[in-house]
């Protein structure tokens, strides 16, 4: 069996890279993931129905705090053996309070707030676009992260991440909500 170990996952940027390794595993139920008080899951809407408001980079624009993150298979993110597809529960506070700053001027930062590694910057800045067929990218230098616009609204945010480990998709599902 296998172990999915993620060093870092931190918003978007941190899910670049993906080390594998074999180990046995205990297999558990993803138990859902923890939500704040009075929080509904919204339905997703398809890119294409955000593109015809001409206002998906609009709402995007703000700050926003992850809330939730589940992979569509289950891994293991922490390296304690247990594959879950509730990767919120394993990730590290530090990884978990930092706050995504879209900006007007088409960057967006990250403001860590804990930092998980000494050589993490305070506020980490990258540039973003907003492609016709929801595809968020950032990049900075030769760095570059793609992921897809599953929804926003005036609170919520969605984004799925693809990554790739030993030939096998993976998609990440990162919610957040507006800070």
């Amino acid at each position: 069996m296998r172990e999915l170990t993620l060093p870092v996952l931190v918003v978007f940027a941190c899910l670049l890279s993906c080390e594998t390794q074999n180990k046995s595993v205990m297999y558990t139920q993803a138990a859902p993931a923890a939500q704040p008080d009075g929080f509904v899951p919204l339905p997703m809407v398809p890119a294409e129905t955000l593109r015809s408001s001409g206002r998906p980079a609009d709402l995007m624009r703000g700050s926003w705090k992850i809330v939730s993150i589940q992979s569509d298979k289950p891994c293991d993110t922490d390296g304690d053996g247990i594959l879950t597809c509730d990767v919120f529960s394993e990730m590290p506070t530090c990884a978990l309070d930092d706050v995504m700053m879209i900006r007007e001027d088409k960057t967006v930062r990250f403001k860590r707030n804990q930092r998980c590694q000494p050589t993490e910057q305070a506020v980490e800045t990258y540039n973003w676009t907003l492609s016709d067929d929801g595809i968020f990218m950032m990049s900075v230098g030769s760095i570059e992260a793609a992921m897809r616009l599953i929804y926003v609204t005036g609170r919520r945010l969605a984004m799925e991440i693809p990554m790739e480990a030993q030939g096998e998709m993976l998609y990440f599902t990162v919610n957040y909500e507006r800070e």
